[in-house]
């Protein structure tokens, strides 16, 4: 779910180790995380989450008052 809204499977600890890195290798995380590392985010996804970035905190109420069509909307919130 963090890596849908954006998270950094790349991002490095102080000892230099990635999340993946905490994972046994046969578990579900661990194979979550090398899908992700196969397969990047599609262009959508990245979009929305840059969208959402860029929003703020208070990004759902902002993204809700848009003018844009409903289910532009929809797809920016994750409904």
């Amino acid at each position: 779910m963090l890596i849908e809204f954006g998270g950094n499977i790349y991002a490095r600890d102080n000892r230099g180790k990635k999340p993946s890195d905490y994972t046994w290798s046969s578990s579900a995380p661990a194979k979550c995380f090398e899908h992700y590392e196969k397969t990047p985010l599609t262009l959508s996804q990245l979009c929305r989450v840059s969208l959402r970035r860029a929003a703020g905190v208070r990004g759902l109420e902002k993204i809700a008052k848009l003018n844009i069509p409903s289910r532009l909307i929809d797809y920016l919130s994750y409904n």
